[in-house]
């Protein structure tokens, strides 16, 4: 899908944003794997809303989550 979004997009700049939850394993192994799932759907609702078209975002593991969005200077 990244590959499409550049190739569809080249004089488009983007930048890659690298989000952490912080302190994830203490939720998932405190309040459990179902919870910690819960935790996850949320941010990918917030994620799919936010992003536009040609952008994409995904989850890495451990809380990670990486962002390609268009960038703009201001």
């Amino acid at each position: 899908a990244v590959t499409e979004i550049f190739k569809q997009n080249r004089a488009t700049k983007f930048a890659i944003v690298a989000a952490e939850i912080r302190y994830f394993n203490f939720i998932n192994e405190n309040y459990g794997e179902q919870e910690a799932e819960k935790l996850l759907k949320y941010l990918n609702v917030i994620c799919a809303k936010t992003v536009e078209l040609d952008e994409t975002y995904g989850y890495h593991t451990d809380g990670q989550f990486f962002l390609l969005l268009h960038y703009n200077q201001a």
